[in-house]
């Protein structure tokens, strides 16, 4: 709308970054757009104050043009004292790449929800035709979602059971129309017997045959040929090498420590311990950590290079165990500053 605006009027042309205004109205041009080409039947249908056609996909949704033509769904709603765009979502047809576009950005703004919660946030301003389907195609395309879906972690304890998984979850995600790729095993006859199977195996250079592989599972880095698992520190080692020592310095390097399955807690409640003696501080985002959280900070940062050390076990349980051998030891304790478990 800007570039129109400026091209019509070039001595007086507007700058700077696009108001809310703007974006308002550039939106409603691009729906009412949209509306006329695959809509047109049903709002000549409208403007002439007659009855949709029976084979309308707007039949139930009870559409009604406001003064600018833009169409709009009647929904329970329609008699509160809302703004119209709060109770009246706009039509969108979903058979076009803007409407593909709007979708992706619900997705990705709300971080990456699924169908019914994107579709939810949706209809918060946009009524798609087709919406559930829509959206779950759109949605299947996210590659960040995709990449999530596909880091499946399995086993077995027998070469034949650790295939019948493989072979079984393979199945079934290209049912789907997706293709596991990159399977690593820790071991050598399974990784012989996908390569001949066809699966998408790593490189030869990074097989378990060549001794030193080491890939990553679950935010950890897993050596598949000694079979243990190691917290990849090289990323954080180098940003705390900055020495900022801030209180949005500190909190920035707490964010990049990755913890799903709390094997290194032990390290890191320390940090959360002192976060909260930092919040209780009210000091701004760029000051000076003070003296006595410094000291605490710094000595975190001096023993952070022993935990890439750290070698963890993959293997919980001997697979020669029967059931009635195992028994569970839970222990937990909470103090003022934090809480935890073990088992």
């Amino acid at each position: 709308m800007r570039f129109k605006e400026n091209a019509r009027n070039p001595l007086q042309r507007t700058t700077g970054n696009l108001t809310v205004p703007e974006l308002s109205a550039a939106l409603i041009c691009l729906v009412r757009s949209m509306q006329f080409v695959y809509f047109s039947k049903d709002i000549q249908c409208i403007m002439k104050r007659e009855k949709l056609s029976n084979s309308s996909k707007l039949l139930n949704l009870s559409p009604f043009l406001d003064e600018k033509n833009v169409l709009w769904v009647s929904r329970r709603l329609q008699h509160s004292k809302l703004l119209l765009n709060h109770k009246h979502p706009m039509l969108i047809p979903s058979n076009c790449n803007i409407c593909d576009l709007i979708i992706d950005h619900y997705h990705v703004f709300y971080l990456h929800t699924g169908v019914e919660a994107t579709l939810a946030n949706l209809r918060t301003q946009f009524w798609v035709t087709n919406g559930r389907f829509t959206v779950e195609k759109v949605l299947n395309k996210c590659l960040k979602c995709l990449k999530k879906l596909l880091d499946l972690t399995s086993g077995g304890n027998e070469f034949l059971e650790a295939l019948q998984t493989s072979r079984r979850a393979k199945y079934v995600m290209e049912a789907a129309g997706m293709d596991l790729k990159k399977w690593i095993t820790n071991d050598a006859n399974l990784m012989e017997q996908w390569k001949k199977e066809k699966f998408d195996v790593y490189p030869v250079h990074e097989t378990v045959n060549l001794g030193a592989n080491e890939t990553k599972v679950l935010g950890l880095s897993w050596n598949t040929h000694e079979d243990y698992l190691t917290t990849d520190t090289k990323s954080l080692l180098e940003f705390v090498s900055l020495d900022k020592n801030t209180k949005r310095f500190t909190l920035q390097a707490v964010g990049k420590i990755f913890n799903p399955l709390g094997l290194i807690s032990p390290f890191t409640v320390r940090m959360k311990c002192l976060l909260q003696d930092l919040w209780r501080e009210e000091i701004q985002w760029d000051d000076p950590l003070p003296t006595h959280i410094e000291k605490e900070w710094k000595k975190w940062c001096e023993e952070l290079p022993h935990l890439g050390s750290l070698k963890i076990p993959r293997l919980v349980l001997d697979s020669t165990l029967l059931e009635d051998d195992v028994e569970l030891h839970s222990f937990c304790d909470a103090r003022k500053k934090a809480y935890g478990a073990a088992i």
